[in-house]
């Protein structure tokens, strides 16, 4: 877990256990009556945190299976890029080849150009 979520939950705990706090504390009520709203605020804030611990797997859950899925994705597109290359590669060469030759001719011509216009 990273320190922003960390912090933001315990910054909400801390919150939540303030104003709970504030508020059992400013109210006028029975000892009883203060009794079961500390039970019922205690009840809340397990359900709370229940649902934020099943929310982070959840969460958890949910990158993995996505990281899974974008790596294969990768390995996928990788092999298709390298078959295209392969497969563009054996398409050129017969053209290459024949640039080559033709490069070697011209080549071969500058070269008789410049021997026949040396002065002798």
């Amino acid at each position: 877990m990273s320190n922003q979520p960390k912090s933001f939950f315990i910054g909400f705990l801390i919150g939540g256990l303030a104003a709970g706090t504030y508020t059992l504390l400013n109210t006028p009520k029975s000892g009883r009556q203060l009794r079961l709203d500390v039970k019922r605020t205690a009840e809340n804030w397990k359900q709370q945190i229940d649902d934020i611990k099943m929310e982070a797997r959840e969460l958890a859950q949910q990158l993995q299976h996505t990281s899974k899925e974008s790596l294969d994705t990768i390995k996928d597109v990788a092999a298709d890029l390298t078959q295209s290359i392969e497969e563009w590669k054996q398409s050129i060469a017969p053209h290459q080849k024949k640039i080559e030759k033709e490069l070697a001719a011209i080549e071969k011509s500058i070269k008789e150009l410049e021997d026949m216009s040396k002065p002798s």
